[in-house]
């Protein structure tokens, strides 16, 4: 029964609908969690019923801003229903053109409801109608409400849900008409007109104990809005948000037909009543009853206690199992204080072997570079010149074969033979291998060394 009325509803809706015009434009003036377009979930949300108010600014000189407020009730994961008041301003008009002074427009009422149609694991499909609207008019000198049928906008909206760690993405996509169309026609359209509207809604992990602050995007249709929603307290949330971002350079144009804003809000949220037995028992323990308490046990009998009441020897039991499981602990945590102690020595040892292996590298490299100019002076028979290079190498790096080889050819040629024997053995004691100073050495034994033979 419920769905037949539905249908008749939005077939009267579609049937019925000709010089729809929108409601005003106010930031989070609207049902739903977004800016200015609808929202679905795949679950229930935390609060049934939320209040709250907008105000968004269109120019400062002269002030120019719409007021709304807004009740959005959620009595079950399938409906929603909506109820807003807004005043709008009246843009400013151009009287050079000879257009008439602008009249303030009167206060606007409307009426929005939603209902899930689908879900599936993380996604929801959803239809409602929005802007149902009653406007203000005078009749017989009072006041009274009256509403064209046409004035709404109805639509369809897709919703999915992701979670990455500490933050949850819920995205929108949907397709609506009139206020959701890029090119709305003007009051004198006889014709509606469909667009698509899209927006996410980023939870992040700031302030998650009081709801967690949140990142707004969204295309309504007619412009991009970004804002964010800073929860006061679980219960309180302030809002902000740019309207039509993509002209805020032209903010205070309002006789442009689309113009920017800056939305200010506050919402006031009313939670869920949980059943007391939810609440207060622990996630995993049966659900509360009404037991007789065992003898020995002091109170009433009939007490509301955990049906999976335990005995004293029972709950003896389990704190000697929480003092020894403590125990442990601190034995894990100061077995680990020590391996971490541990592993900074290594971690020590490690640099100091890094940083001697540096230096020695650096050594070898200077030793080498003062050898090879004394192989220049060698050849150039600036033998003293070479001897003085083969030194300070020796200095750099005092276990260089090579060096100890250099400086016997040196000590050779300047006929210190016995000198030059002496480095000669020294360099064959570092590089056992040294092959041309084991010749050397055999033939000084022999007697057949020539001046003319080291090239060390």
């Amino acid at each position: 029964m419920k769905r037949l009325l539905y249908i008749i509803i939005s077939t009267a809706i579609v049937v019925t609908h000709s010089t729809a015009i929108g409601q005003t434009r106010v930031g989070f003036s609207t049902f739903g969690n977004m800016i200015n377009i609808p929202t679905s979930s795949h679950l229930i949300g935390p609060d049934f019923l939320k209040f709250g108010f907008g105000v968004e600014l269109n120019n400062f000189a002269p002030f120019q801003s719409s007021q709304g407020i807004y009740f959005d009730f959620e009595p079950s994961s399938k409906y929603r229903f909506g109820i807003t008041a807004l005043n709008r301003f009246a843009p400013e008009a151009d009287t050079s053109a000879g257009a008439a002074p602008s009249v303030d427009p009167p206060p606007e009422f409307g009426i929005s409801f939603q209902r899930n149609i689908f879900t599936y694991e993380n996604m929801s499909v959803a239809a409602g109608v929005t802007n149902i609207i009653f406007t203000e008019s005078l009749v017989d000198n009072q006041t009274i409400l009256s509403s064209q049928v046409g004035d709404f906008s109805y639509y369809g909206i897709v919703s999915r849900e992701q979670e990455f760690e500490l933050y949850r993405l819920r995205w929108y996509v949907g397709v609506g008409t009139d206020r959701f169309a890029a090119s709305r026609n003007s009051l004198s359209a006889q014709t509606s007109q469909i667009g698509i509207f899209v927006g996410f809604d980023l939870k992040t992990a700031f302030l998650p104990q009081i709801g967690g602050l949140r990142i707004l995007g969204e295309f309504d249709g007619q412009g991009m809005n970004i804002g964010t929603r800073l929860p006061l307290t679980r219960d309180y949330t302030v809002n902000l948000a740019i309207m039509q971002v993509e002209k805020i350079l032209s903010f205070g144009e309002t006789t442009n037909k689309k113009f920017p804003g800056i939305a200010l809000g506050l919402s006031i949220n009313f939670p869920r009543k949980i059943p007391e037995e939810i609440l207060e028992r622990p996630i995993g323990l049966p659900a509360a009853g009404r037991v007789n308490l065992p003898p020995g046990v002091m109170g009433e009998p009939g007490l509301l206690v955990p049906s999976g009441y335990l005995s004293p020897e029972e709950v003896q039991s389990l704190r000697d199992s929480i003092n020894f499981a403590g125990k442990q602990i601190e034995t894990l945590n100061d077995l680990a204080s020590m391996l971490r102690q541990r592993v900074n020595v290594l971690q020590d040892s490690v640099q100091i072997v890094k940083t001697d292996r540096f230096a020695l590298e650096q050594n070898i490299n200077s030793a080498l570079k003062h050898l090879s100019r004394s192989l220049r002076y060698f050849y150039s028979a600036r033998y003293r010149s070479a001897l003085e290079e083969v030194e300070t190498a020796i200095e750099f790096n005092p276990n260089l074969a090579l060096a100890y080889a250099r400086r016997g050819s040196i000590f050779y040629k300047l006929g210190d033979t016995e000198r030059a024997v002496m480095n000669w053995n020294v360099a064959l004691q570092l590089d056992p291998e040294y092959d041309d100073i084991r010749n050397i050495l055999r033939a000084m034994g022999e007697n057949r060394l020539r001046v003319t033979s080291f090239r060390n």
